[in-house]
């Protein structure tokens, strides 16, 4: 009988341990949505910090079925403020973070207030860097405190595979405390340090989508678990995830932490499943993890019905409202495109439920630019209701742009960075762009579409003043 390996997801907690990433409370709830439809078995969601605390209270009473994991440290008010926090949850957990060779006693005094109210999990975050012998000696203490899950930690990505195995390896041997491990990506070796993990006998893996945080990174979700799909056999293991939910939760990963995923990225690539004709070799199948090829041209003489069989086809779940705002994008797209693609599709489907109540809305805008004379923009826009023009000149179209909705929003704030991709192809392909902008100590990803880039990128910059005051209001 195949061993079920744990599916830990971080995603939510290192998407914002990610430099220049940042997530609303409203963007966090929706990924640990479709983190539930995915299958994961806990959704780790970080520290109850004061900016945390409305995204954890609202999944902590929205999600229900799998483990709401918070963190804390091992002194006493960092686990009080962590047991206040995941109070609400129907199924909670505590990943208490602490050193082998530390204070043992605070250690003991976190775990006894944590398991008051939910599991225990302690972190070693210091596993790789001390002896073999030192790391057993802290695991036993730690089963003897009653820990109900020991975390073995590669946090700098320092080990090799074969490294890792044996660590993790002399803990499992050691103790009857189920192991998880998390590792870091800084060599590139984080998934195969993670699979090495699952030999020595981890039953539980951390991982986040697209591998996102601090630095290099973590373990890639969908790489991980793909790999223990393909090779199942070898692993003896086995995970409950809903493979087909994959590409969908990572596109909509993507699409909230604003960045482009690459073409040759293992799984989720574009180029993942692009094979020569009569080469087919390919190990995992595209609709194994939810990409699924059709045929079906959809245009402007395609029906509610054509667009929301689709939509379904493509694993998107749409209320009957979010189906009629979407099919009035897809017609409005029509009147630019002759056909519309399924990233087209994709592309007006994956920013629902993630953007919130819109304070500003882009009505009309005039461009007039050359290089003879300063470019100039006139933007109109409702904000809060209220319809107001602004005029402004720059360097360029989208400068004066960006300087004219600055007017009207009376947001400070500093552009980041800028970046604008098709997302088809083609004459009339859908422009996507990324704006970063830096407000306060924070930097807000904005995203926007459109067949007209000035356009796409004006919806983005509106987007990320959006989440403003969103973060302002919370």
């Amino acid at each position: 009988m195949k061993r079920k390996i744990s599916i830990c997801d971080s995603t939510i907690w290192l998407g914002e341990q990610t430099a220049g990433y940042s997530m609303s409370a409203t963007e966090k709830v929706e990924i640990a949505k479709q983190l539930v439809r995915l299958g994961v078995d806990v959704v780790e969601i970080g520290y109850p910090y004061t900016q945390n605390e409305e995204a954890i209270a609202n999944i902590c009473e929205k999600i229900t079925e799998p483990i709401i994991e918070v963190m804390c440290d091992s002194d006493m008010p960092s686990a009080e403020r962590a047991v206040k926090a995941v109070a609400a949850a129907k199924r909670g957990r505590i990943n208490i973070s602490a050193n082998a060779g530390g204070d043992a006693a605070a250690v003991k005094a976190a775990i006894n207030k944590v398991k008051s109210v939910c599991e225990a999990e302690v972190s070693v975050k210091n596993a790789c860097e001390v002896s073999a012998d030192a790391l057993v000696a802290f695991a036993r203490e730690l089963e003897s405190f009653g820990a109900d899950i020991i975390c073995v930690c590669d946090g700098n990505g320092s080990c090799a595979p074969n490294e890792f195995y044996e660590t993790v390896k002399k803990v499992t041997d050691a103790v009857k405390t189920p192991v998880s491990v998390l590792c870091g990506n800084d060599l590139g070796m984080a998934v195969a340090n993670t699979l090495a993990a699952v030999r020595a006998g981890a039953s539980e893996i951390k991982c986040a989508v697209g591998g996102v945080g601090e630095r290099a990174g973590a373990a890639a979700l969908e790489e991980a678990v793909a790999a223990l799909y393909a090779k199942s056999e070898y692993y003896n293991a086995e995970t409950g995830v809903n493979t087909r939910s994959i590409y969908r939760t990572s596109k909509l990963v993507a699409t909230v932490l604003g960045y482009q995923i690459v073409p040759n990225r293992p799984i989720i690539g574009d180029n993942a499943f692009n094979v020569a004709e009569g080469g087919d070799r390919l190990i995992v199948k595209p609709e194994t993890i939810g990409v699924f090829r059709n045929n079906l041209v959809l245009g402007k003489f395609s029906t509610k019905a054509d667009f929301q069989t689709r939509v379904t086809e493509l694993g998107y779940s749409l209320t009957p409202t979010q189906t009629d705002e979407c099919f009035g994008k897809f017609v409005e797209l029509t009147s630019r495109k002759k056909s519309v693609s399924d990233k087209d599709i994709e592309a007006i489907v994956e920013p629902l439920g993630t953007s919130g109540k819109d304070y500003f809305e882009l009505v009309n805008f005039v461009i007039n630019s050359g290089n003879m004379f300063p470019s100039s923009a006139t933007i109109i826009m409702k904000k809060n209701g209220k319809e107001t023009t602004k005029v402004e000149t720059g360097s360029g179209p989208i400068d004066a742009a960006f300087k004219a909705i600055d007017r009207i929003t009376k947001i400070d704030v500093s552009l980041e960075s800028f970046a604008l991709q098709s997302v088809t192809e083609g004459e009339d392909a859908l422009g996507d762009a990324v704006v970063k902008v830096k407000y306060a100590d924070r930097v807000i990803t904005g995203r926007g579409i459109s067949t007209d880039v000035i356009e796409a990128s004006i919806k983005a910059y509106v987007n990320a003043l959006n989440k403003i005051a969103a973060t302002v209001e919370e």
